[in-house]
């Protein structure tokens, strides 16, 4: 049942700022501003009644309600005699925007230590509500309309409204980087089918894998085809400084969940923020391409020099070929290696002759595609993949180019590439051993599973994932000329059934795969042999690894800025 709102005309001109004082005897011969039914069953009631920081507030209930009908009699909204935390199963408790909760019960006046929509709701812990019956009539003195709130702040900044569904909203605002913003937000979205209405602070029982509650109001910065930079918790009210240039972009905190369909929207007042010109949506587009493009750099950078191979540096016409194709990818709406570009100065088919056409002159060795804006998630995916890995760790790479952006798809495009002598500098290469293993000898935390999404497949016909993740073993000088064994010992060394790929699937013959059959089991630790032929000398690779939470990536995100981090020019085809 629809909660019933009476407005009261002295609400609609009652000052936003609070009084002196808890509301007493006094207070309740004015005027309420609201007289709202809230049944059991609801669950929440948001009550449309905007309390400033300070403001004083007195809630009265009355009626009676049960959180579970047939099993649990009705009660005042004291509640049941039976405790979930501090208060009672079912005792009414409030939440002004962000603040903590305050226990109402039958009656309670109180100063908002925060600003925001007063919400109410029955206190029921993890018990939830089996099935509520009854309801409660509040009445409310104290705070103001929400309604005229929002058009207040709306007639000061600029009115947003932000669909549950999708990826949010990316806005035509233009915010700078260092200056304060600042972010108001209304109304009820739900996170998934059946799921209780949440307003922008999300759901306070139910967080995510980060620690920010399941729909929360984020905000993140970007281009207007997506948002790249980190996304900020912003909540019913927040004022932040963005620490990058670029246009607003607005959704709802759903982390791992993204796959629940939603519905609601909340509106959100920003002030701080001026439109963006055409200019400036252009300039925050390749600034938002141009960041992830540097992340994949970086986090390429840091499997090699995990696995102490050559490090690569920025090749101008590889930088070029790779954003011009991803463009070409992403308006085409299809990923592949071989379609035609049609941008100016850029008409190869194949990968090699489009890196020429931009001025390659060394040996392309690979063209990797994925189907991401995000740099750090499109190389883990790829090297967590048979084909991908291979080329990866090729130790006679010493040049990259990468591409990234979003039209009706997104794309992602990696050349990697040998040079004599890069135009820019000398390739600074890291001291190699004689072979690198992945995971790593000793690694802790490596991921548990893969899904064998790669094309062309590399595994044999009839082979059904999911898998276990790609195993590897790379020697750095010299051809591998046979795989004469790949094994993989579990925690109480009994063999498991898995793919061995030999060095007949790598063009360069550096590098051989063992794919377990079937996802590893997390924490728990193996042993891995292999035995190759190099040079007509049998080499053996021994070594163990332990799993962990199935993460692709064992590092931490590259941090932009950071002066220990190589500089790479991310060069672009005049077009």
């Amino acid at each position: 049942m629809a909660p019933v709102l009476a407005w009261m005309l002295a609400a609609l001109l009652a000052p936003a700022g609070g009084g002196g004082g808890l509301l007493g005897p006094a207070a309740e011969a004015q005027p309420p501003t609201a007289v709202l039914v809230f049944p059991a069953a609801a669950g929440r009631l948001d009550t449309g009644v905007f309390v400033a920081r300070g403001e004083t507030v007195k809630i009265n209930a009355d009626g009676e309600w049960t959180m579970w009908a047939g099993h649990y009699g009705l009660s005042n909204a004291l509640g049941h005699r039976y405790r979930q935390g501090v208060y009672f199963w079912g005792q009414l408790m409030a939440r002004v925007g962000g603040g903590g909760e305050i226990a109402i019960g039958t009656g309670r006046s109180f100063a908002a230590s925060d600003s925001g929509e007063l919400i109410l709701y029955p206190n029921t812990g993890d018990l939830g509500i089996p099935a509520g019956d009854g309801q409660l009539t509040i009445t409310i003195w104290g705070g103001r309309p929400v309604s005229a709130v929002v058009a207040e702040l709306s007639a000061a900044g600029q009115a947003v409204t932000v669909p549950a569904a999708g990826e949010g909203v990316i806005t035509d605002l233009w915010v700078e980087a260092g200056q304060p913003l600042r972010v108001d937000a209304f109304g009820q979205w739900r996170m998934f089918d059946g799921g209780p209405l949440l307003g922008p602070e999300g759901d306070p029982r139910r967080n995510l894998a980060d620690g920010t509650a399941w729909g929360r109001l984020t905000a993140r910065v970007g281009g207007p085809s997506f948002a790249d930079s980190e996304p900020v918790s912003v909540g019913a009210q927040s004022v932040w400084r963005p620490t990058t240039s670029g246009l607003l972009a607005l959704q709802a905190a759903v982390g791992e969940y993204a796959g629940h369909p939603r519905e609601g929207s909340l509106t959100v007042i920003v002030r701080g923020a001026q439109p963006a010109t055409e200019a400036q949506k252009a300039a925050a587009e390749r600034a938002a391409q141009d960041r992830q493009r540097l992340l994949a750099c970086l986090r390429l950078r840091q499997y090699r020099r995990h696995l102490r191979l050559g490090e690569l540096a920025a090749s101008p016409a590889l930088m070029k070929a790779a954003q011009a194709h991803a463009e070409y990818l992403a308006a085409a709406g299809r990923l592949g290696h071989d379609e035609q570009p049609t941008v100016q100065g850029y008409t190869g088919v194949g990968a090699f002759d489009r890196a020429v056409d931009m001025g390659f002159r060394g040996r392309l060795l690979n063209e990797g595609i994925h189907g991401y804006t995000d740099g750090l998630m499109a190389i883990d995916g790829l090297w967590n993949t048979i084909h991908q890995r291979l080329a990866l760790t090729d130790p006679t790479a010493n040049v990259v180019g990468v591409g990234v952006a979003k039209g009706a798809v997104a794309a992602f495009v990696v050349l990697t590439g040998s040079v004599q002598a890069p135009a820019t500098k000398p390739t600074v290469r890291a001291k190699q051993a004689d072979a690198a293993t992945w995971p790593a000898d000793g690694e802790v935390g490596a991921t548990t599973r893969w899904s064998g999404l790669e094309e062309p497949s590399a595994l044999p016909a009839g082979a059904t994932g999911p898998f276990g993740p790609p195993l590897s073993l790379t020697i750095l000088s010299g051809e591998i000329e046979r795989l004469e064994q790949a094994v993989l010992l579990d925690g109480h060394d009994r063999p498991l059934p898995t793919y061995a790929l030999g060095p007949e699937l790598d063009p360069g013959h550096h590098t051989v795969c063992l794919v377990p059959q079937a996802p590893l089991a997390t924490d728990e630790s193996f042993t891995c042999r292999f035995k190759v032929i190099v040079g007509g000398v049998a080499r053996t690779a021994d070594w163990r690894f332990s799993t962990g939470s199935g993460t692709l990536s064992p590092f931490v995100a590259p941090r932009l800025g950071d002066p220990a981090n190589p500089t790479f020019s991310l060069d672009r085809a005049n077009h």
